[in-house]
């Protein structure tokens, strides 16, 4: 029990953490979700820079755990220096707002998380691995066992060498947590992480409807917004019914594992993305500066950001250059160089197939004819 009272104590430091720094150090962005979301990207800057510096050079965890402190420090210092500064007042008129515009993502988020514990079949069967490799990595980092030289699925010896899990740096940031709260880690990931990451999906779905909407139809629907992450949550979790009407991988995921770095990658990595790139009208160096960011930082939660950033980045340049008056020669050799970067690059078949397989199954359902239907009448 003294766990859980321990990850609730966690989930409510860490979330007023992100709050301060985003009424602080994000004092200009006036859309709550934004200060959030940017304050969140922040931080996680630093996290994986310090996780990336500590494996490179395959430092100790309590050079990571000694990075982490200074950083709380350090912010907290320019925070409150900013505060002062810039006259700053967190009010209660601020605090009402908040509870106003994302209570229901509180509760919900506090609902699915029980349901999620709760859902014991997965940690039996369908789960393979995934959860024992990753809990047990987070629980050796905590209790000083040397990571670079030990499998965490089994405790065996294993040969260091680099991989797509050299680029996680999720495990050792949750290490942190684990060992500052002293709470054990598979309570940590599973119920104060698991929480993080569906409250933390909707604030990112919310600041980006923030980011797209009209100033008027923002100010219309202001307290309404918040239903709408609550929708696609809701239909992610059961994924039992909603494999009925679509076809997607690793669908239990959703409703059992929401704290894999991986799940920020594919539940919000689109949309964090584009958000530095949506409302400008033409690309500056500061805003391929900041998608760079982005971009490194989904990468150290899970290697499968990496074609999310390319296809990403490739989409929006498309459609930039349709847009462009002067794109006549530069889009079509654009798209001459994917196809051919495409015909060299060596492909896979016993991967290459499985995506095909997916998009063939998903082109019958209904939802892709009508998001293509939706597509045409948005586009008229």
């Amino acid at each position: 029990m003294i766990n859980y009272i321990l990850s609730i104590i966690y989930i409510i430091i860490f979330i007023f953490n992100l709050y301060f720094i985003g009424y602080t150090v994000f004092d200009k962005t006036k859309k709550l979700p934004l200060k959030i979301v940017y304050s969140y990207l922040l931080y996680k800057l630093f996290t994986s820079a310090f996780g990336c510096i500590v494996k490179l050079f395959k430092l100790p965890f309590t050079v990571y755990f000694i990075l982490m402190i200074l950083f709380w420090i350090g912010i907290y210092i320019y925070a409150i220096y900013k505060k002062k500064k810039n006259n700053i007042h967190i009010t209660k008129e601020n605090i009402k707002e908040d509870l106003k515009q994302t209570w229901f993502i509180k509760v919900i988020a506090i609902i699915l998380i029980f349901f999620s514990i709760s859902n014991v079949q997965y940690h039996w069967y369908g789960n393979h691995l995934d959860d024992g490799y990753y809990v047990n990595s987070v629980s050796d980092y905590v209790n000083g066992v040397d990571t670079y030289k030990t499998n965490p699925a089994n405790g065996l010896n294993q040969v260091s060498k680099f991989d797509a899990y050299s680029l996680n740096m999720w495990q050792i940031e949750s290490a942190f947590y684990a060992k500052l709260f002293h709470i054990d880690a598979a309570v940590f990931l599973k119920f104060a992480q698991g929480f993080i990451g569906y409250w933390l999906y909707a604030i990112i779905i919310l600041a980006f409807l923030n980011k797209i909407l009209t100033k008027e139809k923002r100010k219309k629907y202001k307290y309404k917004l918040q239903f709408i992450p609550i929708c696609t949550i809701l239909f992610m979790f059961q994924f039992d019914v909603l494999s009925f009407l679509i076809n997607f991988i690793s669908g239990w995921q959703y409703g059992n594992a929401m704290y894999y770095g991986s799940m920020l990658v594919r539940t919000s990595g689109i949309f964090l993305l584009l958000l530095p790139l949506i409302d400008k009208k033409k690309l500056t160096f500061k805003d391929i500066f900041i998608y760079g960011i982005i971009s490194f930082i989904l990468i150290t939660q899970s290697s499968v950001a990496l074609p999310v950033i390319i296809i990403v980045a490739l989409s929006y340049l498309i459609t930039y250059l349709i847009f462009e008056k002067k794109s006549k020669i530069i889009l079509p050799l654009l798209l001459l160089l994917i196809i051919i970067v495409g015909v060299i690059l060596p492909n896979i078949s016993n991967i290459n197939i499985r995506p095909i397989l997916l998009f063939k199954a998903n082109s019958k359902s209904i939802i892709f004819y009508v998001s293509c239907i939706k597509i045409i009448i948005l586009e008229k």
